[in-house]
């Protein structure tokens, strides 16, 4: 930041290896430093483009950086992210930028289970927060940029390896024999003097009989178990790994085997993964709400603590120790599963999408989300500290405390309507020390945490282990109806919560007022996992639960309730969507047709001005959009004229209501207190009171309209 600031203090950041193929640089090495300075060139141009676009341009460089990629070879996915980035022409600095790239149309969810796109972000709002900090001093921005692409302010030393006649596909290095060593034995050997050079009096004290001798020394202690018992532990997943790739490799043409040859099982890859892995953990439990995202400027500071290595070392023995580790993980938790033995006994993992619930092959193949990275820290914490090798109810309580308190770590994001787990590596150490406190928690606190009507309802896709919504004083009376209710279809479930009062979850406002979702298919979480909706829910779910004791049958109670709301002539909103499941289910005309049920999204000004929404995100009414009094009247027209209904439409855009039109014309629109009518007489009003239905008045005047008898 100094450099860019000052030209007269230039930034170096060393060697560069690589190979020249082609008159292009390819780097070898250097992925943070080559990294930081392409999002620092993204990041000063979109913030110059949005300030003066013109101007901008006149910088020399910008139209070449326009003209070059930036790639990651080894994953796609932070290779797709930094291309769209590029899509990302301006940016104004005022609010996190990792909020206004997420919010993009082509960002993807699925992005954030990269840790080097999650680095990505972390480091370009840390990078935004120091622009700011400078810009606030009275430096210029263009001239930042001006600085950064004119002239070396920022360089590096390239060393090019093919001077040497080494492969690009190696980074080597010659040891004293004359061998060439690959990266990981070269990590070994440099890890190795390390631990000479620091440690080579400090003991491992919690070695095993069998290593008693090396643990005197922690390089002889690493020195042999790398060769012994943690390559063996590794192994089996090398093996495992290389059979998989062998059948894809099976399955390519010759010219595309000859391309990519398939390489015998390694540990290499899989010990670093982990290496890697703990190593970031221990910082960010180290380094309390750090903002300096870790990378390998970390790593030393981190191995100059003896106790960091010690549990390195420990986690290493830990699984080494266990023998299997996928039973032991497969005791403790599971991914989906029929058997309510099976739910009511083990913790469900929700946040992955491999084959199994073995956690430490997930950190080893780098495929762990951040909620089951910090899971498993705070697991191995646990065993460590409490001595503990093998499953017991103890372990498993604490296991699913961890996972109801991470999945608590969660937002609601308007972009796609989902839940999004919220948990953040810089808040390691506060999670630990709210595991540490739950370990001391009264035994009756924790007793409770072994009902298993509770461990099933936690254990729900619904729930995620957040159970606010419901009352627990009678957990065998909120289980029958829960089970019940998530059986029922999606129309059943909204409305029955409609009929006992439910007014849907507040999802922000839009042109048309305030949007309110009753709950549907995969996003029924987000109702009972948001801490306001579930607080709203829990007297509804209290008085459902037990009317459902008396008459276990939903569509019962939605039938009672329906009645009494004819009794009382209460024409409500919620008496439309209980009555006409084509209000409940409206949506555009083509979906209608096609038989597909509706979102169940709906923006309101009041109860009878209302849009029916036909996209999940957070501008919804860029989409076509109905209202769902229109559609319930113009499905009536289907379902008994369809001649008639093939000309009708109902469907409109952006901020406007939509009119039922009739071969384009504009025949009948619904108001706050009725609807307008455009007939042979004119345009008139009709008046709809609240204890009328105004789906048959209207349907009454358009059968008129029609001329029907």
């Amino acid at each position: 930041m100094m450099a860019i600031t000052d030209v007269s203090k230039p930034c170096n950041l060393d060697f560069i290896y690589g190979s020249t193929k082609g008159g292009r640089f390819l780097p070898l090495d250097g992925q943070q430093r080559l990294t930081t300075l392409f999002l620092l060139h993204w990041y000063l141009i979109a913030r110059n483009m949005h300030n003066d676009k013109e101007s901008t341009m006149q910088i020399a460089g910008v139209k070449v950086w326009e003209e070059h990629k930036f790639e990651y070879e080894t994953r796609l996915s932070s290779s797709a992210f930094c291309t769209k980035l590029k899509l990302l022409k301006e940016i104004d600095g005022k609010e996190l930028v990792s909020r206004v790239i997420k919010e993009q149309p082509w960002f993807s969810d699925s992005w954030l289970l990269d840790p080097s796109v999650v680095s990505m972000l972390e480091l370009l709002d840390s990078l935004n927060n120091k622009v700011n900090g400078v810009l606030a001093k009275g430096v210029d921005l263009h001239d930042m940029l001006s600085y950064l692409l004119e002239t070396k302010c920022v360089n590096f030393d390239q060393l090019d390896m093919g001077k040497f006649k080494l492969t690009d596909s190696l980074y080597v290095k010659m040891n004293g024999r004359g061998k060439q060593l690959t990266v990981f034995e070269n990590w070994k050997a440099r890890f190795i003097q390390l631990l000479e050079n620091k440690y080579s009096f400090t003991c491992y004290e919690w070695s095993d009989e069998k290593r008693k001798d090396y643990a005197k020394s922690l390089k002889d202690y690493f020195a042999h178990s790398i060769e012994h018992e943690w390559t063996d532990l590794f192994w089996n997943y090398a093996k495992t790994d290389y059979k998989e790739r062998f059948v894809k490799f099976s399955q390519m043409s010759q010219d595309e085997q000859e391309a990519n040859p398939l390489e015998g099982p390694l540990i290499d890859s899989l010990f670093t993964n982990y290496y890697n892995y703990i190593l970031k953990l221990c910082y960010y439990e180290i380094t309390a709400d750090s903002e300096v995202a870790y990378d390998e400027k970390q790593e030393k500071d981190l191995l100059s603590n003896s106790d960091v290595v010690k549990f390195i070392f420990w986690t290493l023995d830990f699984f080494a120790g266990i023998g299997n580790i996928k039973s032991f993980f497969e005791e403790l938790f599971y991914l989906d599963t029929k058997d309510e033995a099976i739910a009511k006994s083990k913790t469900k993992l929700f946040l992955s999408d491999e084959p199994d619930a073995d956690i430490f092959r997930m950190v080893i193949a780098n495929k762990c989300s951040v909620d089951n990275q910090v899971l498993l820290f705070l697991l191995l914490k646990y065993c460590k500290q409490n001595k503990v090798d093998c499953v017991d109810e103890n372990l498993r309580r604490y296991v699913r405390w961890c996972r109801n308190y991470l999945e608590d770590k969660n937002q609601r994001l308007t972009v796609d309507m989902k839940m999004h787990s919220n948990v953040r590596l810089n808040d390691l150490s506060s999670y630990l020390s709210d595991a540490g406190a739950f370990i001391k928690a009264p035994a009756d606190l924790k007793a409770a945490l072994e009902d298993d009507v509770f461990i099933l309802m936690e254990n729900s896709g619904y729930l995620h282990g957040y159970l606010k919504a419901f009352d627990l004083a009678n957990p065998n009376l909120a289980i029958d109806f829960f089970m019940a209710f998530r059986s029922a279809s999606n129309i059943e479930k909204m409305r029955l919560l409609v009929a006992y009062g439910f007014t849907g979850a507040d999802w922000g406002w839009c042109a048309h007022g305030t949007r309110h979702f009753f709950g549907n298919g995969e996003r029924w979480d987000t109702l009972f996992r948001h801490a306001a909706t579930a607080k709203a829910l829990k007297p509804i779910l209290t008085e459902i639960a037990k009317d459902y004791a008396s008459t276990p049958d939903i569509s019962k109670l939605i039938d009672t309730k329906l009645c009494e709301l004819v009794s009382k002539r209460e024409y409500s909103f919620a008496y439309y969507i209980i009555k006409y499941r084509d209000f409940a289910e409206s949506s555009v005309w083509w979906r209608m047709d096609d038989g597909k049920s509706g979102l169940h999204f709906f923006s309101y000004a009041n109860e009878f001005d209302v849009i029916t929404i036909s996209q999940y995100n957070s501008r919804p009414l860029n989409a076509y959009h109905t209202d769902p009094y229109a559609c319930v009247v113009a499905q009536y027209f289907r379902h008994n004229y369809p001649d008639l209904y093939n000309d009708l439409d109902y469907t409109s855009r952006y901020s406007d209501k939509a009119w039922i039109t009739y071969k384009g014309n504009n025949v009948l629109y619904f108001t706050s207190d009725g609807f307008t009518i455009i007939d042979c007489i004119g345009e008139r009003h009709v008046l709809v009171g609240k204890n009328q239905d105004r789906i048959d008045k209207a349907i009454d005047e358009l059968k008129k309209y029609f001329s029907i008898q």
